[in-house]
């Protein structure tokens, strides 16, 4: 999500603050507490929705159609998987 975060952060405080020499923390918290909405705010609407199982309206259900990758969060692996994953991979290489 850093994209969209920086995009509306940039949009927010009316420069690319990536290009700032110094920003400080209560600086960059304004202004991201004052993006309102944007693209940020649709794609973790659209999130939550799908996570709280809430219908989509036709808007959104095209939005998620449009950036499903985006949308969709892969899921975490934990230390067990991750190392059953591992050994998979050792196995297809030899």
């Amino acid at each position: 999500d850093a994209p969209l975060i920086a995009a509306d952060i940039n949009k927010a405080a009316g420069c690319e603050v990536r290009a700032l020499p110094y920003l400080h923390w209560w600086t960059f918290m304004a202004w991201f507490n004052s993006i309102g909405d944007g693209q940020l705010a649709t794609l973790l609407r659209v999130r939550s929705k799908l996570r709280h199982g809430q219908k989509l309206q036709p808007w959104e259900q095209d939005y998620y159609r449009k950036n499903k990758a985006m949308v969709d969060l892969r899921p975490r692996l934990n230390p067990a998987e991750i190392a059953e994953r591992q050994r998979l991979q050792r196995l297809l290489a030899n």
